[in-house]
């Protein structure tokens, strides 16, 4: 699986994961105050340490994506036609997506698509198209990795 963040403009974050065969082309809204960048990244991280499923809201206007991250590997996509305003809630989404996937390598795909974005002139860029950058939590999947 493939992530990337392929343009974060004025309080909109366009994200893809592309699984070969499956393509999902998200686009986020800061609209309600979610921080979907740094959910994501928390899910992913939680999700390497831990059991369970952690859920990262994308919101749209109308409407909002979901991303399942499990620490067995499960990953799942939702849509739902209703707001969520960055709060997950299973009953208001249908799922579009499942499959097994290779978790570290989703959290590598994850930290290496936001590692630009985390210092120099395109941090200024992000945090003013976007928000603050979600420092702890782009640490803390960079130590699960081992990459920092």
């Amino acid at each position: 699986m493939r992530f990337t963040v392929d343009e974060i403009i004025a309080g909109w974050l366009n994200v893809t994961f592309d699984m070969g065969s499956d393509v999902f082309c998200i686009l986020a809204t800061d609209v309600w105050k979610t921080d979907s960048a740094r959910q994501l990244i928390k899910a992913c991280s939680d999700a390497l340490s831990g059991d369970g499923s952690f859920y990262a809201v994308l919101d749209n206007e109308p409407g909002a994506w979901a991303v399942e991250i499990n620490g067995s590997g499960l990953f799942k996509i939702y849509l739902s036609k209703e707001d969520l305003k960055g709060a997950f809630d299973k009953d208001r989404c249908e799922e579009a997506f499942a499959a097994q996937t290779d978790l570290k390598q989703l959290a590598a795909e994850i930290y290496g698509a936001f590692k630009p974005y985390s210092e120099g002139e395109s941090r200024r860029e992000y945090e003013n198209e976007w928000m603050p950058f979600p420092d702890d939590e782009f640490n803390e999947l960079g130590r699960k990795l081992g990459v920092i």
